[in-house]
């Protein structure tokens, strides 16, 4: 996600996305374990300057049983964290974007509260280049983003604590797939396959974690997606012929439970067009 969001969701994963993001609305929900959900809204609007997002995402669990002791009957809690998000992008040139978000964290945990403040900081980088080996067509990308840059501080009880610094970065190449007869232009248009890699790392901790990614967008209207990190992941994606709705699902398998992921995109204006690939001369010698 690091080197290919490019859709509000990149408030998350990373800022210099929204460059690419276009005017656009997302919306999603994901049921975890117990009763356990996550939701995010967010919101691009392109200018002359670069691209604004603003967002806002919970991780909410409820019916919580708390208790002073053994025997005690308990009560019940709730424990809730909502980070609301405002940030910008530019794109640098043909190829780089770059872009930052600010953070404001509260959490809530059995009425304990407290705000705290944050930042990251993106770059993202895409090229298309001359087919290589099987590659027709590749377009590739690159992203890295520092999390929590300027680091959220929470006190809720008595001990403060101040939520780590994380870099992650990934790489990803596109390239064409099978040919069809374009089912709204007519002409023969190609598939696109996406492979990719992403590597995560929290600083002060010896653990590199590693995610893999791939998919496959069917007439640029129907992706199948794939994905491997801690768990496994199934996704599927749909979009009108004019890209402005879109509608995915993914289900996620994790230690505790199966997840679900839906995911709602409206796009009011279209994104930042892809870098063309380079044009190929063709001669024929019998040709006159």
């Amino acid at each position: 996600a690091v080197s290919v969001v490019q859709d509000p969701t990149a408030l998350h994963w990373n800022p210099a996305g929204l460059a690419g993001a276009g005017g656009a609305v997302t919306g999603e929900h994901l049921f975890l374990y117990d009763g356990a959900r996550y939701a995010f809204i967010g919101l691009t609007v392109p200018s002359r300057l670069g691209t604004f997002g603003m967002g806002a995402l919970q991780l909410y669990r409820g019916d919580i049983t708390a208790r002073a002791a053994i025997d005690d009957p308990g009560s019940k809690v709730t424990a809730s964290q909502a980070d609301y998000t405002a940030g910008f992008a530019k794109n640098i040139g043909d190829h780089w974007a770059a872009g930052g978000s600010f953070n404001m964290l509260s959490s809530n945990i059995a009425g304990f509260k407290d705000r705290g403040f944050g930042a990251d900081a993106g770059a993202r980088f895409e090229s298309s280049s001359d087919d290589a080996w099987l590659l027709g067509r590749p377009l590739w990308s690159a992203g890295a983003v520092i999390k929590n840059l300027l680091a959220p501080r929470l006190k809720l009880d008595q001990d403060p604590e101040v939520l780590p610094r994380e870099l992650r970065g990934g790489v990803s190449v596109a390239f064409d797939g099978f040919s069809h007869l374009s089912l709204n232009a007519g002409s023969i248009r190609k598939d696109r396959i996406m492979l990719g890699v992403g590597l995560s790392k929290v600083l002060g901790e010896a653990e590199l974690r590693m995610g893999l990614g791939a998919s496959y967008t069917l007439q640029d209207m129907l992706t199948l997606r794939l994905g491997l990190d801690e768990g496994f992941a199934f996704g599927v994606g749909f979009k009108t012929t004019d890209g402005r709705f879109g509608v995915d699902y993914a289900l996620e398998d994790r230690p505790l439970a199966k997840n679900h992921r839906f995911t709602l995109t409206y796009r009011f204006m279209k994104s930042a067009p892809v870098p063309a690939a380079p044009a190929v001369e063709i001669q024929d010698e019998e040709y006159a």
